[in-house]
């Protein structure tokens, strides 16, 4: 099998990362879960908005009897036409789960996490496709590789990190300093 096969799938930059290392048998075990975890977060903060965040972590915390933490959250968006797909799938699972009778905190992180759960299955499925296409006969290797390591991902651990607000992708962004690139340095 190739080893830049990975460049031409199709799936984001921090999933061909992933790809890289299962293909790679020196980065299947603690390089691929690494890199795992920061392609979901990554899509977790690129499609998740700050507000939608604040509002389900809101919702979460109050305790109606009556009321639906859904049309809550729904009232309280601003509707508009390109509200990212992860949103919506989480929005879709709160409600299907509402319905079902959860209370607002257990049925918010768990639509958080049906969401996630989606999102690892889907970048799978077209990692996997993409492999058996352009990899010949290694590619099982990789895409068992890839499959051991998405179920690993601890998606519960994500769903409450993005609810408090603590990720390890954003406070490793914030660590950064900008750098100053006409900075005299003599």
């Amino acid at each position: 099998m190739r080893d830049d096969i990975h460049k031409s799938a199709p799936v984001a930059r921090a999933w061909q990362s992933l790809m890289k290392h299962c293909a790679r048998e020196a980065d299947r075990k603690e390089r691929a879960a690494k890199s795992a975890y920061k392609a979901i977060s990554s899509d977790c903060h690129k499609e998740l908005s700050p507000k939608f965040l604040a509002n389900i972590a809101q919702q979460r915390e109050q305790r109606t009897l009556f009321g639906s933490a859904a049309k809550e959250i729904q009232s309280s968006r601003e509707v508009k036409d390109n509200v990212h797909v992860l949103e919506k799938e989480v929005m879709a699972h709160l409600r299907r789960r509402e319905a079902s009778g959860q209370d607002n905190s257990t049925a918010i992180e768990g639509a958080l996490g049906d969401a996630i759960k989606g999102r690892l299955s889907a970048n799978l499925v077209a990692m996997k496709g993409h492999w058996k296409k352009h990899g010949g006969h290694g590619a099982n290797v990789p895409i068992e590789a890839a499959k051991k390591v998405i179920d690993a991902v601890p998606v519960n651990q994500l769903a409450k990190e993005l609810l408090s607000g603590e990720s390890k992708l954003k406070a490793k962004r914030k660590s950064h300093q900008r750098v100053d690139l006409n900075e005299d340095l003599r």
